[in-house]
């Protein structure tokens, strides 16, 4: 097994005024979350972007403190004038969302174009 499957890791891509990072979670529980906000701002600070999709695909559940980190994130990226969105989200980390109140405050998109457009895309006719 590979160091990175038995931890939270990211993979990055970047895009025009925009960084993609994958989110992935360790093979197996590990019981702990990933410091999301801090390795999301380095990571947005050592590619000199301030706008982020977090690709949340692989994420099957939302731990309590990886739903505050990711709160402490847009709000420090909302004071650097930098923005997030999010992507990805399986319909149980949806009604987490819910229930915690967050859909105002994390904004959620199906795709990483609708993304960067910010807004879901019209229903085809």
């Amino acid at each position: 097994m590979r160091a990175t499957e038995d931890r939270w890791h990211y993979k990055v891509e970047r895009g025009p005024d925009w960084l993609f990072v994958k989110v992935v979670p360790p093979s197996q529980d590990q019981g702990d979350t990933p410091h999301i906000d801090t390795d999301i701002l380095n990571l947005l600070r050592r590619h000199t972007a301030h706008r982020v999709v977090l690709e949340l695909d692989e994420v099957a559940a939302l731990p309590p403190q990886f739903l505050e980190e990711l709160v402490a994130l847009r709000e420090q990226l909302e004071q650097d004038r930098g923005v997030m969105r999010l992507t990805g989200l399986s319909a149980p980390c949806l009604e987490q969302f819910r229930a915690n109140q967050l859909e105002g405050r994390l904004p959620t998109f199906p795709t990483r174009q609708e993304a960067v457009f910010g807004k879901a895309a019209a229903p085809s006719k």
